[in-house]
């Protein structure tokens, strides 16, 4: 199904085929939020890049396409499985630090701010590492669905493919209903709105095993 797909479905659950009790901007906000919502429970959308560890060196630029990033992991120098760093703020990292050694923790900021490419995402590492090493840092991403309409008013004519199978498409549409609702101000609503929300979220714990559900909770550092 595609993103005017769901968006048309939305309507047609909602009884509003005029569309004029919800503003296509706003079925459109929340459809992509409940595309991000569905990744992050499922964890369909994570994937992972890598980047090689150069001695001394502690600032990073990451690749365009990286919007959210999930972890950093660093492989070691003896081999064995990749070890997770811990994210600090960039305040609490020496950025005159000369002590090399293996590097322990990472703060996620803007690109700009390291003299680097504006627009992108970098990392500053420490301590500065003291090897140089192929694809040693490791990368755990996730896509953003930045899949708005440029003028939501077209949004139901849109061709977009959500990135999932098609069991997840009344999970979705559950999700965007229930996102609608719970803002509106009748109370009935706003009850319906919590029900959808729950439906969608029974829905998708019955296709997906127990240890591939990532909690809500978990860090997804964003632009800065």
């Amino acid at each position: 199904m595609n993103f005017g797909n769901v968006v048309t479905e939305v309507y047609r659950v909602l009884q509003d085929p005029t569309q004029t009790a919800w503003p296509n901007s706003a079925v459109a906000l929340y459809t992509t939020e409940a595309v991000r919502r569905v990744a992050e429970m499922t964890a369909t959308s994570a994937n992972r890049t890598t980047l090689s560890l150069v001695q001394g060196q502690q600032a990073y630029e990451l690749p365009a396409d990286i919007s959210r990033l999930v972890s950093v992991e660093i492989t070691p120098s003896v081999g064995g499985e990749p070890q997770v760093i811990e994210e600090r703020d960039y305040s609490d990292i020496p950025v005159d630090a000369t002590q090399e050694g293996e590097p322990r923790f990472y703060s996620l900021l803007s690109a700009n701010q390291i003299s680097a490419t504006a627009d992108r995402l970098a990392i500053f590492i420490w301590p500065p590492p003291n090897r140089s090493q192929t694809d040693s840092i490791i990368l755990n991403v996730r896509d953003d669905f930045r899949i708005l309409s440029d003028n939501p008013a077209t949004a139901p004519q849109l061709a977009v493919e959500i990135p999932f199978p098609h069991k997840f498409d009344i999970p979705i549409i559950y999700m965007t209903i229930g996102g609608l609702l719970r803002e509106r101000d009748d109370e009935n609503d706003v009850v319906k709105g919590e029900r959808y929300m729950q439906w969608a979220e029974d829905k998708l714990m019955s296709y997906i095993p127990l240890q591939s559900i990532t909690s809500y909770g978990d860090s997804n550092r964003r632009f800065p």
